[in-house]
């Protein structure tokens, strides 16, 4: 359908935009490419279909595409909402905060109830160090849009960082509600419970992310954090850290850790 309105219609930019869309849900991200630069071509000073063009090439990322039609928006209509958004984002993923914000800052203006430039606020704010005004961006975008996991994780590592550990616990166990089967979600909530010293939960936090991630080695440092350096359970510390080598863990503290427990067991070689 989209290759005959495109035939119908080759010189219309959100023509050869839908076209792109489709071939970027089916994986093909080359092809979509192309007809996202057809698109660009057609789109002349349409701003709203350039802030389109903007955030289907970011889907893709294809970033120094996608700059090029929001400087181009921008400079049609320097307050486009999605256009703006774009922009921040872009500068985030450069490292530009200060530009992020300012960008994000217009955007939010101009679009209050969009929680993922709320959202965006929140990450560009911690990645800045100021957690309290991270919290209070996130804050925001969950009130918007509450089923959103990435916005439910990014608040609880956001009052962990600003150190409200049990709201941070409260946000990793809703995360964990709403995606059970990822592994990092029960990761975010051990570390949460072990900053808390409520070991026997992260111990079991821990312990379902090994059931599901059973190749991941992270969860055995962890493990091996609460048993020997936490509750004074050498063997099981030596086991965990002998699970965390095994399965291609390389922090050199914890394989020097290892050495030393066994030596105090009378384990060396």
């Amino acid at each position: 359908l989209t290759q005959g309105a495109v035939a119908k219609h080759p010189d219309s930019a959100r023509a050869q935009l839908h076209h792109g869309l489709v071939l970027a849900m089916a994986g093909k991200n080359a092809d979509a490419a192309k007809a996202y630069g057809q698109a660009l071509k057609c789109a002349g000073n349409d701003a709203d279909a350039l802030a389109s063009i903007a955030s289907a090439y970011l889907d893709i990322e294809e970033q120094a595409l996608a700059q090029k039609a929001v400087t181009k928006a921008l400079q049609i209509d320097p307050d486009h909402a999605e256009a703006l958004g774009n922009a921040g984002l872009l500068a985030l993923e450069r490292g530009e905060l200060a530009n992020a914000a300012t960008h994000l800052k217009k955007a939010a203006k101009l679009s209050p109830k969009d929680a993922h430039v709320h959202y965006l606020q929140g990450v560009c704010a911690q990645r800045q160090g100021r957690h309290s005004a991270a919290v209070n961006h996130l804050r925001k975008a969950m009130s918007l849009d509450g089923d959103a996991v990435e916005y439910v994780t990014a608040l609880g590592l956001a009052q962990m960082e600003k150190g409200s550990m049990s709201s941070a616990i409260q946000m990793f166990k809703r995360a964990v509600k709403m995606a059970p089967k990822d592994p990092d979600l029960h990761l975010q909530l051990g570390i949460a419970y072990l900053k808390h010293r409520k070991y026997k939960l992260a111990i079991k936090a821990f312990d379902e992310m090994v059931e599901l991630a059973p190749e991941d080695p992270r969860p055995r440092y962890y493990l091996a954090i609460l048993y020997g350096d936490k509750l004074g359970k050498a063997k099981e510390a030596i086991k965990a850290l002998e699970a965390y080598e095994r399965l291609g863990g390389k922090e050199p503290s914890a394989i020097a850790w290892l050495d030393e427990l066994r030596e105090e067991l009378g384990q060396g070689d």
